[in-house]
């Protein structure tokens, strides 16, 4: 997770939002297989970790999982990527419980956000605080 983003995270985590029981971070998601020719095993582990997508973060509260993305400033993109996850989520692990999936940003790009409300996925916004304006001396 970049700098910027772990800051967000930060905030998160002694927010009120942050009700999870439990935490996994940069949590791997194969996107395929490796080829059937690709036999050694060291191998196979180095295609999926290369072709494989990473989640910022999966919240767990009892037996449901929560994916949460990461984000300085919430984009289309983000939008994009968090519903991607989603889905291969709940195709690699289809006995598990998904709940909708939640971003996690500082900020929002201008018109994602109804998009995100659209699209059933939860929004969590953590805005920096706000510094004091410098004092200039008399």
């Amino acid at each position: 997770m970049p700098w910027t983003d772990w800051q967000v995270w930060q905030r998160y985590l002694i927010s009120p939002h942050a009700l999870y029981e439990r935490y996994a971070y940069d949590a791997l998601l194969p996107v395929q297989s490796p080829p059937a020719s690709v036999t050694d095993p060291a191998m196979r582990k180095m295609w999926l970790e290369n072709t494989g997508k990473r989640i910022d973060a999966i919240g767990r509260i009892g037996d449901a999982y929560t994916i949460l993305e990461v984000r300085e400033l919430a984009t289309w993109q983000t939008l994009g990527q968090v519903l991607g996850y989603q889905t291969l989520a709940e195709l690699h692990f289809p006995g598990d419980i998904w709940t909708r999936p939640v971003i996690v940003a500082d900020a929002i790009a201008a018109g994602v956000e109804p998009a995100i409300r659209a699209q059933g996925v939860g929004l969590v916004l953590v805005p920096a605080p706000e510094l004091a304006p410098a004092t200039r001396p008399a």
